[in-house]
């Protein structure tokens, strides 16, 4: 502080390299704080600061929530900025500033490295500064996320501390944490220094999940002043495509397919609706191509834009722009688990103890998260039998990722999976006493998925099939190894959005190293009693080893 107030007292013509340039933040503090002279801290004039604080000046606040990316589980997370309100109309707020804090990735990584370096801090994370526009475009249309976006209640003095504190930051890196040091985080942080008596970052747990912090927001009372929601492109197609009657469907295919002229076929509304569901295909099939529309594209967006006619139309039918709102992160449960459990097996009655850090199966209530995504880390599952005397680990999951992509509406995608881990024999076998033996696995594959009743009961029913390479390894195997292949069947039934059940048939095949085969049954299910508590059963059987096994508990979310 001495030092400060010595550097600033100097005597030293202003340049952009003066302290006081550099550290404004700083400066304003010290000079309110203490309540000093202006004659002796005189306000600097700083040009570049000052094109920076023009750049950012707004009369208002929002921070913007990026929910899931339906291409990477990981993103199940979700994103967090900050948007700088300078505009009063709607068109104009493209124009506005939006800041971020993210890490720094390289273009082309593996998802095992992806997320080692995450969890691991080796990511270098900075602040960047972009106009809205371009974060809608990023998220809205080429990652296909919805943005929520919620209007803080901060004060001008507080929007200027923000902006001197992100002048002094917006050069620095640090270290990006997945789980705790994230843009979250960050985000925070400036919350805290607009308004210090929040202490937001104060309150942060071990997981600072980026939906978790708008939860912890919108329980700070009057902070929210209003929400916004911005669906993804693949939102608005679907809600679109529901409008349109079957054989406005086929001329939908005619259209996009075929690229043939088909106005003449159909009313003036009906033709809106049908090239405004147009329009937004072509932008999904870019995106999906992860390219910008080209000459002949471009030709065909004007030219669908010119049939769609007059969007009044459009406004004046109901619910047209406003698919469901599954993803707002404030009805999302708390992304860490555990679960106690007791049942009967092949192997012995027993109790069973999961701890799983993040995020969610498929059973969980999905509100708040993706339909389509499993995610989670470090899935840790102890069991204590009855005729054993120790605890034993089941199996742990170092990451699992699922995205289903149901097909339909002409957006066929490939559903996909990934998990890899360690389990012990008991998981798969039959024995009189504990064998010991744990081995590593591995599997990777892709599928298709399919949601029937997509426009009757959206997310309640989805089919999907999956075919995966895996391998095994341990010493207790014949020749070290197994490889082989998964062939799977699944449900997945929503009943209730608090209550789900997931059934699958698994045949996994070696034809590598030790040959075996395990055809195997099971169901799992999910009520959600509580906010913070469900209960679970599962059922399994393996035909081939006559493993069988039933459990029931209860899951407290935290």
């Amino acid at each position: 502080m001495e030092t400060s107030l010595r550097v600033f007292s100097k005597d030293e013509a202003l340049t952009d390299l003066s302290v006081e340039c550099l550290f404004p933040a700083r400066f304003y503090w010290i000079r309110e704080r203490f309540s000093i002279d202006p004659n002796v801290f005189p306000i600097p004039s700083c040009p570049k600061f000052e094109e920076f604080h023009n750049q950012m000046k707004a009369h208002s606040l929002s921070v913007v929530f990026a929910a899931f990316h339906p291409e990477h589980p990981a993103s199940l997370f979700g994103h967090t900025m900050f948007k700088f309100n300078s505009s009063t109309k709607e068109v104009e707020e493209l124009e506005d500033v939006v800041v971020t804090y993210a890490a720094i990735i390289p273009r082309i990584i593996d998802p095992f490295s992806y997320v080692f370096n995450g969890l691991s801090g080796n990511f270098p994370g900075s602040f960047e500064i972009q106009k809205y526009k371009y974060k809608i475009y990023e998220y809205n249309e080429y990652e296909n996320r919805s943005l929520w976006e919620y209007k803080l209640n901060i004060d001008e003095k507080g929007i200027e501390r923000i902006i001197r504190h992100l002048w002094e930051m917006q050069k620095n890196h640090f270290d990006y944490y997945f789980f705790d040091e994230n843009c979250s985080f960050r985000i925070l942080t400036l919350l805290d220094v607009g308004d210090p008596e929040l202490r937001l970052s104060d309150r942060k747990k071990f997981l600072v999940q980026p939906a978790d912090t708008i939860k912890l927001m919108a329980a700070r009372k009057n902070l929210f002043l209003e929400v916004k929601f911005r669906p993804s492109i693949v939102e608005r197609y679907r809600q679109k495509y529901g409008f349109l009657t079957e054989s406005e469907r086929e001329l939908l295919r005619k259209v996009i397919k075929d690229d043939e002229d088909v106005s003449q076929q159909l009313s003036e509304n009906r033709r809106a609706i049908l090239y405004d569901a147009a329009i937004d295909y072509l932008l999904i099939k870019k995106s999906m191509e992860k390219g910008t529309l080209d000459e002949k594209d471009k030709e065909r967006y004007y030219r669908y834009n010119s049939l769609r006619g007059d969007m009044g139309n459009l406004l004046k039918l109901n619910d047209y722009y406003y698919p469901p709102t599954a993803s707002n992160p404030l009805l999302g449960h708390d992304p860490s688990q555990i679960t106690v459990s007791a049942g009967n097996s092949s192997n012995g009655a027993f109790g069973e103890f999961t701890f799983r850090p993040v995020l969610r199966d498929f059973t969980d209530s999905y509100p708040g998260y993706s339909p389509y995504n499993q995610l989670f880390f470090l899935n840790t599952n102890i069991r204590v039998y009855e005729n054993m005397k120790s605890p034993k680990l089941q199996e742990i999951h170092f990451i699992q990722m699922t995205s289903l992509h149901p097909i339909g509406q002409f957006l066929n995608k490939a559903s996909w999976r990934f998990d890899v881990g360690v389990k012990s024999l008991l998981t798969e076998k039959v024995f009189k006493e504990d064998p010991g033996i744990l081995f590593g696995f591995s599997s990777f594959g892709f599928g298709v998925a399919s949601e029937p009743f997509y426009y009757f009961s959206r997310y309640s029913l989805i089919f999907y099939s999956f075919l995966d390479v895996r391998g095994d390894i341990s010493d207790s195997f014949r020749r070290g190894y197994r490889l082989g292949s998964i062939a799977t069947i699944g449900m997945l039934c929503r009943i209730t959005e608090r209550f789900s059940f997931h059934l699958i048939g698994d045949y996994r095949s070696y034809s590598f190293g030790d040959k075996q085969y395990f055809p195997e049954f099971s169901v799992q299910g999910n009520y959600l009693l509580t906010e913070r508590i469900a209960l679970e059963f599962q059922y399994r059987k393996n035909y081939f080893t006559s493993l069988e096994e039933t459990k029931f508990g209860a899951k407290l979310y935290f």
